[in-house]
């Protein structure tokens, strides 16, 4: 259980590779193929039920379509894997409005072979109010590979995209795609993209502590990427720029970022040099008790600040292993 004492329905879901004590209890049993529809089935009774109620999952699955959340429904996942091979579209796992749902001790892999799309392995969009998930100690990389020559998006954690989501994280790792042309993905580990929500002017403002988002491939691929999000906060988190380029990467945005490491990563295709924290076009993000980290490998910054944003920056320690590159205005 995970303390809430509303939750009185429980929903067993064993593996195909779960031992057999765990198969005798459970409620569902999946085969190791299309075991989206077992963990759906699941996921959807709980929310049928009319009470708030959790899933419990036990072992390795193997999906082979998106898996939907729904509100009142928590996920115990118990260090569980769930594998979404899907060819084409669809998240692994979609949050549209949900409340009063938790998804702890998981980690999810999107994996298949794709065109030019954009698409991610958890994906957290809603309106108003209905958006309050909560995510714990949990893992999302998106594996997706791609030969297409294009733009592409091939996110681990995407959260936003015109509406005002305002989900918590703890403890949570985001990775982008390793696959894609340099010059056009922006395979971002965690990526928070628009907040604020034009028909009900509500302004989304999820919260993540602990987090670490490692960057992809590609030349403007970032471990955190926060865009037009103001209401963002960030807490002990870490963004990696990896073999991408930016550790973080603040666009027209004020969000509030404290305690915080950015690492610059090695990809300067664009003939832009990496950075720790690069905040660019606007905005007047808040930088407290934070460190950038220089590149090892190439000529990168700590800090990078452009285009007229206004942070405001107390604390802020930058350390690089080359000298010559620690700050750029």
């Amino acid at each position: 259980m995970i303390g809430f004492v509303s939750v009185i329905d429980i929903r067993r879901q064993a593996a195909s590779n779960a031992p057999a004590h765990i198969k005798a209890q459970a409620d569902y049993v999946a085969d190791g193929t299309a075991d989206d529809v077992e963990i759906q089935a699941a996921i959807d009774a709980v929310n049928a039920s009319g009470v708030r109620g959790s899933v419990s999952l036990f072992g390795t699955f193997e999906a082979s379509a998106q898996i939907n959340a729904k509100s009142n429904a928590d996920i115990i996942g118990n260090n569980s894997i769930i594998n979404v091979t899907i060819n084409g579209g669809g998240f692994a796992l979609y949050f549209n409005n949900i409340t009063n749902s938790v998804w702890e001790d998981l980690s999810v892999y999107r994996k298949g072979d794709i065109g030019a799309l954009s698409l991610q392995a958890l994906y957290i969009t809603g309106s108003g109010t209905d958006n309050t998930a909560i995510i714990r100690r949990s893992k999302f990389v998106n594996e997706v590979t791609t030969t297409f020559v294009g733009e592409g998006k091939l996110s681990g954690i995407f959260i936003g995209q015109y509406l005002s989501p305002s989900p918590i994280l703890e403890d949570v790792i985001g990775q982008g795609s390793q696959s894609g042309v340099p010059k056009t993905y922006l395979n971002d580990g965690i990526d928070v993209h628009v907040l604020f929500d034009v028909t009900t002017g509500t302004l989304g403002t999820p919260k993540f502590y602990r987090v670490t988002g490692i960057a992809g491939f590609g030349a403007l691929s970032s471990g955190i990427a926060v865009t037009e999000a103001n209401g963002a906060e960030f807490y002990d988190s870490v963004g990696i720029g990896g073999i991408g380029k930016d550790g973080w990467a603040i666009n027209d945005s004020s969000p509030t970022i404290k305690s915080s490491k950015g690492i610059a990563g090695t990809n300067n295709n664009f003939g832009i040099l990496p950075s720790g924290f690069w905040l660019w076009a606007g905005g007047s993000p808040i930088l407290i008790d934070s460190e950038g980290i220089t590149s090892k490998s190439v000529p990168s910054y700590s800090l990078s600040i452009t285009q007229a944003s206004s942070p405001v920056i107390t604390g802020f320690y930058g350390h690089p292993p080359q000298e010559g590159y620690q700050w750029y205005y």
